[in-house]
């Protein structure tokens, strides 16, 4: 086995998620792959920790949703904005069977290989089903008329839905 250094394995761990999103209508920029329908765009990104280092480089997946007709004028288009100023945000891990805030870790003896078929098998299984069917405004609206509103305060959620049903 190849010893990687930390940073490098995450490198190859997005370049065999490349393939696997591009193949799902996924385009790549950085760490994050959007998708883009009917004016909204979803969002698979792949957050480094801010506390790497050159033993260990830990990462977690964001999953959002940019609602086009919520942007104002001077936003920008819908592919320019950040998970962080996404109108939806969840974290994989909360959809995974643990349902808890998931950080991989990689260091010099992680099996890149096992470590990307692990991680792509929940981003595919329920990662990107949900962009998907978040990418429908109608979805949105659903899950905020129930009270749900991930990556939002309660405040920021029923104005959005307000603007959104008006």
């Amino acid at each position: 086995m190849t010893i990687m250094q930390p940073k490098d394995g995450f490198q190859a761990l997005l370049q065999g998620a490349s393939g696997i999103l591009k193949a799902l209508g996924f385009s790549k920029r950085g760490a994050a792959y959007r998708k883009c329908v009917n004016g909204n765009c979803g969002i698979v990104d792949f957050q480094s920790s801010r506390d790497n280092t050159a033993d260990v480089h830990r990462f977690t997946i964001n999953l959002a949703i940019v609602v086009g007709a919520l942007l104002e004028p001077d936003d920008g288009p819908v592919t320019s904005i950040a998970v962080s100023e996404a109108h939806v945000r969840m974290r994989l891990g909360f959809l995974l069977p643990q349902h808890d805030d998931v950080w991989w870790e990689i260091t010099n003896s992680t099996n890149i290989a096992m470590l990307t078929r692990e991680v792509m098998e929940g981003v595919e299984t329920v990662g990107v089903p949900y962009v998907e069917r978040m990418l429908d405004t109608g979805a949105v609206c659903e899950i905020w008329k129930a009270g749900q509103s991930p990556g939002l305060t309660d405040g920021q959620r029923q104005r959005f839905l307000q603007r959104l049903i008006q």
